[in-house]
């Protein structure tokens, strides 16, 4: 098939004063090979103009003066060449000699194409893919065969909406905006993210006539697990870190793997050697997972999640460091603590050795003595008044208001961390008066004497007496010269009564903190 070269010419205004830059050579020299062919670019007067100038191509970057491509810029005599071997379609598009002169700053473009057909040229032509946050991105779109002015250009997203200019006021409100340049039109994205995956239209309308080329843009983000970029580890334990690419679709080349900070390629699992296997990479569906067993000293430091798309890479850097085992502490620190019956005290509990995302997932609650957890406090609620969990940023405090012997006993602190329970005990002692005895009762009674029993209450946390007490109806109270203690049968025989009498009988118990209130009973002789 017999092609004609076109050449458009498109002049950056400057100065009349000022040397202008000049293309050649005119169309009709060109037309006669259009596979193999140049063009040149000089300023007339100047003998070494090529020095000052240089070639872009259809995305504004510099062509290089030597490359393997089959397009390539080369200096002769005074001229800048721009050489194309092998010409085809894809080549099609605005080409821009550029050049500071004088101290201006000129260009002028020259528009290639085939015949006078009109087209939409995409750059890239087809479908790419990115990796979120891997930099800026752009989408270029030009027309050819129109005449300059007469086509307008917009670039529309995924739902078939027009993409805006940049907002000069607020340039921040804008992450994806579109620049226009004559027959061009660019779609800027800075910093790719994953909600940019999609389908992207250039729609030139032209006298009425509307022609659309698309585009799809395949975005992928990579997470890794744990999510933090510092993993805090035990020595000696085993931990695993995962590297995953969410999956979306057009990939057509993704491969994912792990390397040490100094940029070799971490190896995978060898079935020869399992003894050998102290650490290793696995392959995933679209992810690699480092595994480590029994962790060294010489293990810390910095590993590379390396992500590969479609020819696009990135890096995801995670730091290994070591830290002591989670540990619970409770604040006072001693294992047991002595209270005052009638006072308020307050125990703290943390865990040492969490990251910040653990404290913030972390649950923490006290347990009594006999493994009820505590409660919040309720203010309807009389037995929770008295005791209760305070919950604070970091830490748990249990709050006992109004100390009785009700409260002495093992206290448990419990942290569930991912699964994970850690617990602790503090002992709570409540000492002074003791508790007053219970259930006194005749376990026999005779004619001249009453055996009695009892159960003795809390001594205070010390040792304690019991005063019995007996006395007629009315009468002067007698107190019976045996007081027995703690380590004793509690059972005492009191003699010398008179027969068919109603006896008045009360117990106290008194420790060196004091003595308690009484309990009484009344009982008849037979």
């Amino acid at each position: 098939m017999k092609y004609t070269l076109l050449m458009v010419i498109c002049l950056s205004p400057f100065p009349a004063f000022a040397q202008e830059i000049v293309i050649g050579p005119p169309v009709d020299e060109i037309g006669n090979n259009p596979k193999v062919f140049s063009i040149y670019c000089k300023v007339p007067g100047l003998s070494n103009s090529y020095e000052h100038l240089e070639w872009l191509d259809r995305n504004d970057d510099i062509i290089g003066r030597s490359s393997d491509r089959s397009i390539f810029a080369s200096r002769y005599d005074s001229s800048l060449y721009l050489f194309f071997e092998n010409w085809n379609d894809k080549d099609a598009g605005t080409y821009t000699c550029r050049g500071d002169i004088f101290g201006r700053n000129m260009s002028k473009s020259v528009q290639l194409y085939f015949e006078e057909t009109q087209d939409i040229i995409l750059n890239p032509p087809e479908d790419t893919s990115r990796v979120e946050d891997s930099g800026s991105y752009t989408l270029h779109c030009e027309v050819v065969g129109l005449s300059r002015g007469h086509a307008k250009l917009e670039w529309l997203d995924n739902n078939m909406g027009p993409i805006g200019p940049l907002n000069e006021s607020d340039p921040k409100t804008n992450r994806v905006y579109t620049v226009h340049r004559d027959r061009r039109c660019r779609l800027k994205f800075d910093q790719v993210k994953a909600e940019d995956h999609g389908k992207y239209t250039c729609r030139v309308s032209h006298e009425g006539v509307t022609k659309h080329k698309s585009v799809r843009l395949n975005v992928y983000g990579v997470v890794t697990f744990p999510q933090e970029d510092v993993v805090r580890v035990e020595m000696q334990t085993g931990t695993a870190i995962k590297c995953q690419v969410t999956e979306t679709q057009g990939g057509r080349n993704v491969t994912v793997d792990w390397l040490y900070a100094n940029g070799y390629t971490i190896s995978g699992y060898e079935k020869c050697c399992p003894r050998s296997n102290r650490y290793f990479a696995h392959q995933t569906s679209m992810g690699s997972t480092l595994f480590f067993d029994e962790l060294l000293k010489r293990d810390k430091g910095k590993y590379y999640c390396r992500v590969k798309i479609d020819g696009n890479t990135v890096y995801k850097g995670i730091q290994l460091q070591f830290q002591a085992a989670p540990q619970i502490v409770i604040s006072p620190a001693e294992s047991s603590i002595r209270r005052k019956k009638g006072t308020s005290g307050s125990m703290y509990c943390k865990v040492k050795g969490l990251s910040g995302k653990q404290l913030r997932d972390a649950k923490f609650e006290w347990l009594d003595k006999h493994d009820n957890i505590i409660g919040l406090y309720m203010k309807d609620g009389p037995t929770r008044n008295r005791v209760y969990t305070v919950v604070l940023p970091d830490a748990t405090r249990l709050q006992l208001d109004q100390l009785t012997s009700g409260e002495n006993g093992t206290y448990t602190c419990r942290c569930t961390v991912g699964g994970n329970i850690m617990i602790k005990d503090i002992d709570l002692n409540i000492y002074g008066k003791p508790d007053t005895p219970t259930n006194l009762q005749a376990a026999f009674v005779d004619t001249n004497s009453i055996t009695i029993t009892w159960n003795k209450g809390y001594n205070g946390d010390t040792k304690q007496r019991f005063n019995i007490e007996y006395r007629q109806r009315g009468g002067q109270w007698t107190t019976h010269p045996t007081m027995p203690r703690d380590h004793h049968a509690l059972e005492l025989t009191l003699g010398g009564l008179k027969p068919a009498t109603v006896y008045e009988i009360r117990i106290n118990a008194v420790n060196k903190y004091g003595s308690s209130g009484y309990t009484s009973v009344n009982m008849t002789t037979v």
